[in-house]
């Protein structure tokens, strides 16, 4: 989702000239999928948000996390099995096979991030993660 620019609580009110540049956040923020939900603030699908202040002006863009865990959750539309926090409701299967959630999560779970990069172009951001996606 973009927006454009965010309405001003106080127009009376102007940001300090020194006030400029970009502020970037990211964190959990989709909860659930279909009809399963996880119960951890942890386990959410990763957003990173973008704050750009210029010229006394805020414009926000907020976007989910393109990920691998969130694109095959869709196809089913549900919680695929994994590694959580916090067993999600309604319980999601969990194999009596050793390591076969694990190797599952491993396989799809790039949902975390470390932080985002500024390529050269200087428009575009590169999110890394640190999940390893082969065993």
């Amino acid at each position: 989702m973009d927006f454009e620019l965010l309405e001003k609580s106080n127009p009376d009110y102007q940001l300090p000239d020194y006030v400029n540049g970009e502020f970037f956040n990211s964190g959990p923020s989709k909860w659930s999928m279909g009809d399963r939900k996880y119960q951890h603030a942890l386990d959410g699908f990763g957003r990173i948000s973008k704050w750009d202040v210029k010229d006394g002006e805020v414009k926000f863009t907020s976007n989910l996390l393109d990920c691998n865990w969130l694109n095959e959750c869709k196809k089913v539309n549900d919680l695929i099995p994994g590694i959580s926090f916090r067993t999600p409701s309604p319980p999601r299967m969990i194999s009596k096979i050793p390591f076969v959630d694990i190797v599952s999560s491993v396989k799809y779970f790039d949902n975390n991030w470390v932080m985002p990069w500024r390529m050269p172009d200087g428009k575009t951001y590169v999110s890394m993660t640190d999940t390893p996606n082969y065993l």
